[in-house]
Parts: structure tokens; sequence; C-alpha cells
């Protein structure tokens, strides 16, 4: 029930493992879904919790995120006639 709409780019991200810098490529989608189960974090990637955000919240997770991605969610938003962001 998941599908991919839209490629909105990367970003690239520096962090400090086994004594080295490392710079990572991520890259970015609009994704839609019919499901309601709750999706699974990447562990592996330190990534401890994943859900799904509705666009009426995403102020409020605005807050959290880092500022190259708060950039390209707005991006999307002003792409896509939003105008909560």
């Amino acid at each position: 029930g998941l599908s991919i709409s839209k490629d909105l780019g990367y970003t690239f991200h520096i962090f400090f493992a086994d004594n080295l810098f490392v710079l990572k490529e991520t890259h970015w989608f609009e994704m839609h879904t019919t499901s309601n189960k709750t999706p699974c974090p990447q562990v592996k990637e330190s990534i401890l919790q994943a859900e799904w955000i509705p666009l009426i919240n995403i102020n409020s997770i605005l807050e959290k995120t880092y500022p190259s991605l708060v950039d390209l969610i707005k991006k999307w938003h002003r792409e896509n006639g939003k105008t909560n962001v």
C-alpha cells in the first residue's frame, strides 16, 4: 500500500562514527499509503522511531527538525500550493 509519487531531492548530513567524520547523502521522497501499519525504523542507522505525520501537524514537527530538512519541506509546500508552513 505504499507508493512513491515524487522525488524531493537530497540532503547531506555529517556524523561521527568509528573515530571518523562521515558524509552521508540522503534522498527524500513524497510517499502515500493506504496502510495503517506503523513504519519500522532502521535501527542499524540509529533511527529509533518512524511514524506517518499528518500534514496538519507539520509545524510542530518542523520545530524539532534539522534546518536542511526544514528547507526541503518548505520547498515542497511552496511547490504544492500549501500555505501553513
